[in-house]
């Protein structure tokens, strides 16, 4: 249900404000448990092995993982606070927009990544793996269809957005399609691919966050 004149403002700002903030620590976060990883590279290193590192150079190997501290608990804590407070934002969206579709991807964007932070890999790849892949496609789905939501936003929002989710969808379209093993010993490696998908989400949810704050002007001039 759409909310009307301050409420809707109240929600769309307190949305607009979480998911600034949940991207904006996630990605602070990813650079601080980087530094205390010892050699980490951005091409052969996921994002999850600063969680817990189990694969080599050919294939997952939930066996035989290994974890480096305080990375581990540096990324499972920010992926679990993007989780949250994204699907917090989500149901502010929905009760300040009553959009069903924007609400429903948003919040699984955040559901996967709160599965994949409390879940890390040293615990259940499998599990781990289908969260992460939650996230990946209901948050590139969402940028390509913002549109849709009756957000006031300038025009270059819409194309901006779907440039995003286009980016993230062709970076996981490759990983699902190119062998572990081949695609590590490409140029961009697994964890670059990776990122291809990860960081224009991420950038796009802070852009979206910040066009629910503009679109508050829009909001309480109808309530006036």
């Amino acid at each position: 249900m759409q909310s009307h004149g301050t409420d809707a403002s109240r929600y769309l700002r307190i949305g607009g404000i979480l998911a600034i903030i949940a991207a904006t620590q996630w990605i602070i976060g990813v650079f601080i448990a980087q530094a205390y990883y010892p050699n980490y590279s951005i091409t052969q290193n996921d994002l999850s092995d600063l969680g817990a590192t189990c694969h080599n150079a050919t294939m997952p190997t939930p066996g035989s993982c290994v974890i480096f501290q305080p990375s581990s608990i540096i990324w499972n804590t920010v992926l679990s606070l993007l989780g949250i407070m994204t699907m917090a934002s989500a149901y502010m969206i929905y009760r300040g927009l009553g959009n069903r579709l924007l609400s429903t991807l948003l919040g699984l964007f955040g559901l996967g990544a709160l599965i994949a932070g409390v879940v890390p890999e040293n615990v259940d790849l499998t599990t781990h793996g289908l969260g992460a892949l939650v996230s990946f496609v209901a948050g590139a789905i969402a940028a390509v269809t913002v549109y849709r939501a009756r957000l006031e936003a300038p025009p270059y929002f819409r194309y901006l957005s779907m440039l995003f989710g286009v980016i993230s969808l062709a970076g996981l379209a490759i990983m699902l399609s190119v062998s572990f093993a081949t695609l590590e010993g490409s140029v961009i490696g697994h964890g670059g691919d990776e990122r291809i998908i990860v960081y224009p989400l991420l950038v796009w949810e802070i852009v979206l966050g910040v066009s629910l704050m503009r679109n508050l002007t829009r909001t309480r001039g109808l309530a006036r």
